[in-house]
């Protein structure tokens, strides 16, 4: 069975979209105001370095884990410093 889409949280452009060490595939995101989301560990990349995406569209879908369940990754960073993402993420 196909793993759920995961989403970008806010507008923005892809930095990076790719495998990367030990994040698996990844998506990088540049939003505004400094802000910069991580989506890693997806199953598949929905996007590529340079695409715009909006509030809501697929960067890709969730992975698996080792037991088969899905499994994201996903970080938060403003100026380079992690944030805590619980108001962005429902």
């Amino acid at each position: 069975a196909a793993t759920s889409a995961v989403v970008a949280v806010e507008p923005g452009e892809v930095l990076f979209a790719g495998p990367f060490m030990n994040y698996g595939l990844m998506a990088l995101v540049s939003h505004a105001d400094g802000l910069h989301t991580i989506y890693a560990n997806l199953g598949e990349l929905t996007v590529a370095a340079g695409q715009k995406v909006a509030e809501g569209q697929a960067v890709g879908r969730a992975g698996r884990d080792d037991a088969g369940r899905p499994v994201v990754y996903f970080e938060m960073r403003v100026d380079g410093d992690p944030v805590d993402p619980e108001r962005w993420v429902r």
